[in-house]
């Protein structure tokens, strides 16, 4: 997977600093590697906010849920995650925190840190 973009309030970020209420988008273009089954996929992605204190903010092991329980054959994949800091970063206790997405693939797992 080449084509990672973050988006910051809805415009391209080339940095991974966000601020209180930012709504923060993950989009992965392009996503190819899942396992496929009867010419469909079933792409699983997790996240993880993680402060530099190694306290877990925020954990969704099944950010698609049921979206896309029954698979999907759209080709080129795009997936999306979202997140909107309910904290301010600069009055918080944490010093940063980490966003990791987490996608199964065929052959290995994506581990994505932000």
């Amino acid at each position: 997977m080449e084509d990672v973009k973050i988006l910051r309030n809805g415009d391209e970020t080339p940095n991974n600093e966000f601020e209180f209420a930012d709504d923060i988008s993950f989009i992965f273009n392009k996503v190819t590697g899942l396992q496929e089954k009867d010419g469909k996929v079933y792409p699983k992605m997790s996240m993880r906010v993680v402060s530099s204190k190694r306290d877990t903010v925020f954990h969704e092991p099944d950010l698609l849920g049921q979206n896309l329980k029954d698979g999907t054959d759209l080709n080129p994949l795009q997936l999306t995650a979202r997140l909107v800091p309910a904290f301010s970063i600069k009055d918080s206790p944490y010093d940063y925190l980490l966003w990791r997405l987490r996608m199964p693939m065929e052959k290995a797992s994506l581990n994505t840190i932000y």
